[in-house]
């Protein structure tokens, strides 16, 4: 018994027939998935791709190891690209922790909305702050439960 159905070429087209009129169909691809090939094309050398936006996806053509249980559950998947090769991928729904996050610093500093994108990266700084491993100067995500490396109530006391 078959659960799915065969893969096939994604370079193929068959002719069908649509109101009276032949027309080429294919397989259709995900924008994510059609992002990446340049860049498959262009490369032989590994990389990972990163898309950025409410969805923060992380692409690695790459990887040929098995997911892993722990993998899985934190929202991890293999795919197969348009030439039929496993892409790993992973998602975080990043932007709405972003806008929530720039909501409460601008309240807290009584500064403007954007007044974040003006803030310049400070390299010294952060590895003063990594150095320094502090629970209370880290980053705690608020509204990521159940999204990417957050499937469950993230504990704001681990470190």
């Amino acid at each position: 018994m078959h659960l799915f159905p065969p893969l096939i070429n994604t370079f193929n087209s068959e002719n069908i027939r649509y109101k009276l009129k032949e027309i080429a169909c294919g397989i259709g691809v995900h924008d994510s998935s059609a992002a990446l090939i340049p860049y498959q094309l262009m490369f032989d050398e590994p990389f990972i791709f990163i898309i950025t936006g409410s969805w923060n996806i992380t692409m690695n053509p790459f990887s040929t190891a098995p997911l892993t249980a722990g993998e899985i559950s934190q929202d991890c998947l293999n795919y197969i690209n348009y030439m039929n090769k496993p892409v790993r991928a992973s998602r975080i729904y990043l932007g709405r922790e972003h806008s929530h996050q720039v909501d409460k610093l601008c309240k807290f500093f009584g500064k403007e909305e954007n007044s974040y994108r003006a803030v310049k990266f400070d390299p010294a700084l952060t590895k003063k702050l990594i150095r320094e491993n502090n629970p209370l100067k880290k980053f705690f995500p608020e509204l990521m439960e159940g999204t990417g490396p957050y499937p469950d109530k993230y504990d704001q006391k681990a470190t």
